[in-house]
């Protein structure tokens, strides 16, 4: 979204690590606290006018601009972005999008200003999991028994779910046994064989 990158978002929880670690990266992050009626209307205009600002003021040449939201209040600011010559991808949840966002009304009469609209549903296992016990006691559980010389980071068990394509769940228990959960034992299956052909040593149960 230009040369400035700029995040808007709520306040997080004292102990939230995100926005540290998006400020790491470069980001100008602004936060607003939640507004009385428990919504975040603040955070969407700021987004909208920063968006305008950033696209039509500071970059240099057009882009694609990600809009990660579903609220129809930034018609206005996309229309402005797309007769700039922006491409504009919006990416949220399929029953929270607004149809003013996926077809605005000025892709209606030009034709050539297009919005892909690429719905967060079939994506979500990528960027989301889970940590804690199956308390359902339903899932199938692959697990790797606690190993002094190998200490798991979060990144080595996440990239087993990635590549196969599936939600990550896992939990560490009080002995240091690692639990991985799937939803059935085909998957169960594929996950031993992943783990087996990159971590041959690994000890599981």
């Amino acid at each position: 979204m230009g040369s400035s990158p700029i995040i808007v978002g709520s306040c997080p929880p004292p102990d939230d690590t995100l926005w540290n670690k998006i400020k790491g990266l470069g980001y100008e992050v602004t936060m607003y606290d939640w507004n009385n009626k428990n919504k975040e209307k603040r955070v969407d205009m700021k987004l909208g006018i920063s968006m305008v600002v950033e696209t039509l003021f500071k970059a240099k040449d057009p882009g694609i601009l990600v809009l990660v939201a579903g609220d129809g209040d930034y018609e206005p600011a996309l229309e402005e972005i797309l007769k700039a010559g922006w491409k504009v991808e919006i990416r949220f949840w399929a029953s929270g999008t607004s149809c003013h966002l996926k077809t605005p009304d000025i892709a209606h009469k030009n034709k050539e200003l297009k919005i892909v609209y690429k719905p967060l549903d079939h994506e979500y296992q990528n960027f989301t999991y889970c940590i804690g016990p199956d308390l359902t006691k339903k899932k199938s559980i692959f697990q790797i028994e606690h190993d002094m010389n190998h200490t798991w980071r979060n990144e080595e068990i996440m990239k087993c779910y990635t590549e196969l394509q599936l939600f990550c769940w896992w939990y560490k228990k009080e002995d240091g046994t690692l639990e991985l959960y799937f939803n059935s034992k085909a998957q169960l299956e594929r996950a031993s064989r992943w783990m087996k052909k990159n971590f041959p040593d690994v000890n599981t149960r």
